[in-house]
C-alpha cells in the first residue's frame, strides 16, 4: 500500500523505491499519512511563499515534472 502512495508506478526505477523503503522509519510513514489528509486552501494564504525545486531525475522518475512550477502556479507565487 505504502509503495502505491509514494511512488508513481513504472515512472521510478525500482532500486530507488527498495531503497527509500527499507530506509523509511515510522516517524516516515505517519508523516507522510497526516500531510496526505491536509487540505490547503492557497487562497488563504498571505505570507509570501518561496517554492523549493528540484531535479526529479535524481530520485528516479523517468519524465521529470516541473513540481516547482506545479507549486508556483498553485499558490499563486510571484516571480
Amino acid at each position: 500500500m505504502i509503495k502505491a502512495v509514494l511512488f508513481d508506478k513504472g515512472n521510478v526505477d525500482e532500486e530507488v523505491v527498495t531503497f527509500v523503503l527499507e530506509h523509511l522509519g515510522e516517524e516516515s510513514l505517519r508523516a507522510g499519512t497526516e500531510i496526505m489528509q491536509m487540505e490547503v486552501d492557497s487562497a488563504n494564504i498571505s505570507a509570501p511563499i518561496y517554492v523549493l525545486g528540484f531535479d526529479a531525475s535524481k530520485i528516479g522518475m523517468q519524465e521529470p515534472i516541473d513540481v516547482k512550477k506545479v507549486l508556483a502556479e498553485e499558490f499563486k507565487a510571484k516571480d
